[in-house]
């Protein structure tokens, strides 16, 4: 796999749409090192509707509010420079979003270093009120219906008109970018084609993204959705909101031994007991029938201190997932 490659493929893509919309392309590179940025001023120099913005490692909050800030379109979507989308995607979102406030597709998700595709088609479905928006949101958050961005078209006003930006975080900034939006979204579409296609990351790369702070956003993103729905007042299962803080504090979890934190056992164990302080937590723990036999197993040896059996069971999965990908993903499907 290689960026600059995949940029060249979105780019020609999208290039046959010229001719039949008025659209605008913000290439925001940032920080790249493999020539993408050589071949977005190669594309620019040929239409002058392609706008280039240079800027060092900002991350990944910065460069998307540096983009909408230029964004002068009716509608922005967020396509990201690892991933690829069906050469209709933005066909099907000009022809399905009729005004609306936004566009869902379904997704697929998949790995290079593995035969693996996770398909995720939602059925079809028009909002025509707030309250239809939220009821939808509340139960599905942070599910990637409504919790990422790759596969979402999103009226421009909307977010200018309530200073909507993403958070400048490490993680998660979809999340709570998508929520703030959709508290204000009155209508919008959603459409069953898996149009968009998202790269997941090896597991070593998984690793790396998740530093000691991950365990803090996922429970801040858990309480945003918990309060939001108190807010509006809706009594729509939770499930979604909990499943999600299990399976995300199960990867902290993980991490605390295979993520080169550089804790001694001490610190280990100490980060952990912070973990099963926060309420949070307590109150998705009343709902592990939610999650996987692997997941709850971390959980269950977490909250009985098993915490040699709890290492162990991590460092075998996680052998099995870097050293026997194929296999491991075929067992877990």
């Amino acid at each position: 796999y290689n960026e600059a490659d995949n940029i060249e493929n979105l780019l020609n893509k999208i290039r046959p749409l010229q001719e039949k919309y008025d659209l605008e392309y913000i290439l925001v590179e940032n920080g790249s090192t493999d020539g993408s940025l050589e071949i977005c001023n190669r594309f620019a120099k040929s239409d002058n509707r392609i706008q280039v913005i240079h800027t060092g490692n900002i991350g990944t909050g910065a460069a998307r509010n540096l983009g909408m800030s230029k964004a002068i379109g009716e509608y922005i979507c967020f396509l990201d420079a690892d991933d690829w989308f069906d050469t209709t995607l933005i066909e099907k979102y000009i022809e399905s979003v009729q005004g609306c406030d936004f566009v869902i597709c379904g997704y697929s998700a998949f790995r290079d270093d593995a035969d693996v595709i996770d398909n995720h088609s939602f059925g079809s479905h028009v909002f025509n009120s707030v309250s239809e928006v939220r009821e939808y949101v509340a139960t599905w958050f942070p599910d990637g219906r409504v919790g990422f961005t790759g596969n979402k078209f999103y009226k421009l006003s909307v977010i200018k008109e309530n200073n909507i930006q993403f958070p400048e975080l490490s993680r998660l900034e979809d999340g709570f970018f998508n929520l703030e939006f959709f508290s204000y979204a009155c209508s919008g579409v959603v459409i069953p084609d898996e149009l968009y296609h998202y790269r997941l990351a090896p597991a070593s790369v998984v690793i790396q993204k998740h530093d000691e702070e991950y365990a803090d956003l996922v429970v801040a993103l858990t309480d945003a959705i918990l309060e939001k729905r108190q807010e509006w007042n809706l009594s729509t299962p939770t499930d979604e909101a909990y499943k999600f803080c299990l399976n995300e504090l199960g990867t902290s979890i993980e991490n605390v031994f295979v993520g080169n934190w550089g804790m001694d056992y001490l610190s280990r164990k100490n980060y952990l007991i912070q973990i099963t302080l926060i309420d949070t937590y307590e109150d998705a723990k009343e709902h592990l029938e939610l999650i996987g036999t692997y997941r709850r197993l971390l959980h269950i040896l977490l909250g009985s201190n098993h915490l040699i059996l709890l290492e162990l069971l991590v460092r075998i999965k996680t052998f099995g997932k870097g050293k026997l990908t194929w296999l491991y993903y075929k067992l877990k499907k």
